[in-house]
C-alpha cells in the first residue's frame, strides 16, 4: 500500500455497472507511477459513492487530496481538501 499526497483530480469516470468507477490524478501535475487512471474499491457500493462525492468535490474546488492506494493500485481511502 502507497500513499500520494497532493494529488489534484484531473478527471472522474464512470459507467452504469455496479462500482465501476475511475480518477484520473496527477501529482505537480505529473501522473504518479505511471498509471493515469485509478479505479475506486469496488468492495463495498456505499464506499464507491462517498470516495466519487469526495473526489468530485475536489475536482469541482479545484483543491487537492491524499489517497492511499493497495497492490492492485485501487484506491482505498481518499481525503479532501
Amino acid at each position: 500500500m502507497a500513499w500520494y499526497y497532493d494529488c489534484t483530480v484531473e478527471g472522474l469516470w464512470a459507467i452504469n455497472e455496479t462500482a465501476n468507477v475511475w480518477v484520473m490524478l496527477t501529482q505537480n501535475g505529473q501522473f504518479f507511477g505511471g498509471v493515469q487512471w485509478r479505479k475506486i474499491a469496488p468492495d463495498h457500493f456505499d464506499q464507491v459513492i462517498n470516495m466519487l462525492t469526495i473526489f468530485n468535490n475536489v475536482k469541482t474546488t479545484k483543491t487537492t487530496c491524499n489517497i492511499r492506494v493497495d497492490g492492485n493500485d485501487f484506491i482505498q481511502e481518499v481525503y479532501g481538501f
